[in-house]
């Protein structure tokens, strides 16, 4: 479930950005993560997807 959810974050991140790369749309999407502790160890990023942060 979580595919659609990181393409919608994608696209909007895109469509706010469109001169991005597609490396740097990872980017952004990775490294604007909420950290949760208790993922910690159970995902790559240890948080969940914030399409907010992502957008800014």
């Amino acid at each position: 479930m979580v595919a659609p959810h990181v393409t919608g974050v994608a696209a909007l991140v895109w469509g706010a950005n469109p001169s991005l790369s597609y490396s740097q749309v990872r980017s952004k999407n990775l490294s604007t993560v909420k950290p949760i502790s208790a993922l910690s160890g159970k995902t790559v990023t240890r948080g969940v997807l914030n399409a907010n942060n992502a957008v800014r």
